[in-house]
């Protein structure tokens, strides 16, 4: 069944991987395409970290801690050095 809208399939090699794009993006090449869905990606694994926090201050409060006495350390590499 089609529903009148045509897709674009692009399709990227990466040392021994390919990955593949469907898009309705048409006008732009291939590399465009593959770095609009990875800041897309990037982007929306921010905001399941934000969720992520809110959740455990959430639950901290349920808890009957005060917010004042909550800190959150997300561990994803603030404030750490390399230590190699």
């Amino acid at each position: 069944m089609s529903n009148g809208c045509t897709l674009r399939l692009v399709t990227i090699t990466k040392g021994k991987e390919d990955y593949e794009y469907i898009t309705n993006i048409y006008d732009l090449p291939d590399e465009y395409i593959e770095e609009i869905y990875e800041r897309r990606w990037s982007i929306e694994g921010f905001f399941k970290i934000i969720y992520f926090l809110r959740e455990r201050m959430l639950y901290a409060i349920g808890n009957g801690i005060r917010k004042e006495n909550i800190a959150i350390d997300p561990g994803i590499g603030f404030g750490k050095r390399d230590r190699t």
